[in-house]
């Protein structure tokens, strides 16, 4: 947030910008597979996770990856989240709201 918050300072102050359409992203995906399986390892209790074929999406894109040409070529640059960071104090709130997993029906 704090990166992303900094970028559009940035931005506010980039002449080049007023007028543009900019997106907001490092151009690097991570897929949904790969955050449930980190979180689940980080979580360190026995978990599964499990697709309901019946519940599948209707979107016809595998992935969606924004484009950080323009906010390059404006010079600015966003950094990479540390994921596994973000995923461990997702984690700890979630503890500490109490939060427990659950199976969705």
């Amino acid at each position: 947030v704090v990166d992303a918050a900094k970028a559009l300072v940035e931005l506010a102050n980039c002449p080049e910008a007023t007028g543009q359409v900019v997106n907001l992203c490092t151009g690097v995906g991570t897929g949904l597979q790969s955050l449930v399986d980190r979180l689940i390892a980080l979580a360190a209790v026995p978990l599964a996770h499990q697709i309901d074929d019946r519940k599948h999406g209707t979107s016809d894109f595998d992935a969606v990856i924004g484009d950080a040409g323009l906010l390059q070529r404006l010079g600015i640059v966003v950094a990479t989240p540390e994921i596994d960071g973000l995923l461990r104090d997702l984690l700890a709130k979630a503890r500490q709201e109490g939060s427990k997993p659950s199976l969705v029906r």
